[in-house]
């Protein structure tokens, strides 16, 4: 099966330089062995996943002891994997890292990618709970990535600390004023219209964050045929920190959904 990378193709201008770029809470202890410290530092205190009723078109709670086999790898300087370290719900999540960039690196990324589920018509109702840890990202990073066959969808993200809805598909980028929650598990919760017009949502923890919506005019949304989870950043970088996020109990469907699923 050939995997088609999706590119963000929103131009942002940033100030440095002059130049165009493209640019609920539960927790175990904190890391403090750095961004490849992934051990156990205590016994994981959560509840129960609940992708066993959660019904839906897809739900993942990544227990177990290998990723589902829905699941490819889509990586650039960084890896993906399942980690016991902590967890929304159940006994682990993914953790998705990236290394020290310090060369010039095309998109950097650790990410998985799936088929399953998709496509639907109508609105495609997503959610995953996110553990992001300081120091905010200043490039725009995207963590719940939805796209069709020619590249083309909307992402969900952080830039410069705050919350991001980033439709690629009519070049229509949004800055939400909330910050995006970090050092705690967060609910990330999108809308889509899929094949036909509206208006693509994006929430925090429930509530809708308003002032990102994007209205995708006449012209009918394209039909997500896979997603990318984790982070990446669509940007050529040369240099970047070490880089780490944590996903759980990603849910999405046809029908609405809530942070309770």
């Amino acid at each position: 099966m050939s995997v088609v990378r999706l590119r963000v193709l929103v131009l942002v201008v940033t100030t440095a330089c002059g130049r165009v770029a493209f640019d609920a809470a539960r927790d175990a202890a904190p890391d403090d062995g750095g961004p490849d410290a992934d051990a156990p530092m205590m016994t994981i205190d959560a509840p129960p996943s609940l992708c066993g009723t959660a019904g839906g078109l897809v739900c993942d709670g990544f227990e177990g002891t290998v990723l589902d086999p829905r699941w490819q790898l889509d990586l650039e300087q960084g890896t993906v994997a399942l980690s016991t370290v902590r967890a929304y719900r159940g006994g682990s999540s993914i953790r998705a890292q990236t290394d020290p960039i310090t060369t010039m690196t095309t998109y950097p990324r650790a990410l998985l990618l799936a088929y399953d589920g998709l496509p639907i018509t109508g609105t495609l109702h997503a959610r995953v709970f996110v553990y992001l840890p300081t120091p905010a990202s200043t490039m725009f990073d995207q963590l719940f990535n939805f796209a069709d066959g020619s590249g083309q969808g909307v992402s969900m993200g952080i830039r410069d600390g705050v919350v991001v809805n980033n439709d690629y598909s009519s070049t229509q980028y949004r800055e939400s004023a909330t910050a995006f929650p970090l050092n705690r598990w967060t609910c990330l919760q999108m809308e889509i219209p899929a094949d036909t017009t509206g208006t693509i949502r994006i929430f925090i923890d429930g509530t809708e964050l308003a002032d990102a919506a994007i209205a995708t005019g006449a012209t009918p949304h394209p039909r997500p045929t896979h997603l990318y989870l984790g982070i990446d950043w669509p940007s050529i970088v040369t240099s970047l920190p070490p880089s780490e996020a944590w996903f759980d109990e990603l849910l999405f469907d046809s029908s609405p959904i809530t942070c309770a699923q």
